[in-house]
């Protein structure tokens, strides 16, 4: 995130403008579509370029397969649950100019696996942001050693 034009505090006539472009700016962080931040996360990562382009483009990769089940999981609807601990999942999503169903059938194995690609997926944004010199919490937070370990939710 790019730091602000001046200390709210400090701010002079000048100063206006270019302050609430920025602080525009950081507040569609917290409403823009994860396509939208994908890329704007990715364009600051290659300006900085203290991030090795190979896993710049293996997380944006990560981020891309996981964004379908965000998705899903945030604007579906579940619909029964089945003896073997699965739900239905429904879901609909455009791809082009074709609406397409998001696989209905979700197992806890599925869910448990997702679970712990999603908490990969935002440690290595914290370690690339760390890494272009951005004051991440996360990094300080979640460290690897709380990581999961594809147990079944139940076995934690």
């Amino acid at each position: 995130m790019s730091k602000p034009p001046a200390k709210p505090g400090d701010i002079q006539p000048e100063d206006i403008e270019a302050y609430l472009k920025w602080h525009a700016k950081v507040n569609s962080y917290w409403t823009d579509s994860l396509h939208a931040l994908t890329g704007q996360y990715d364009s600051l990562m290659n300006k900085d370029g203290r991030v090795p382009k190979s896993a710049r483009i293996a997380l944006r990769s990560q981020i891309d397969e996981l964004r379908p089940w965000r998705n899903a999981l945030c604007r579906g609807a579940w619909h029964g649950l089945e003896a073997d601990g699965s739900g239905n999942l429904c879901h609909f999503y455009g791809k082009g100019r074709q609406v397409m169903r998001f696989q209905s059938k979700v197992t806890i194995k599925e869910l448990a696996g997702l679970r712990t690609k999603i908490f990969d997926a935002v440690i290595r944004v914290a370690e690339t942001s760390s890494a272009a010199g951005a004051n991440s919490a996360l990094a300080a937070v979640l460290p690897r050693k709380f990581e999961p370990r594809n147990a079944p939710p139940d076995q934690e």
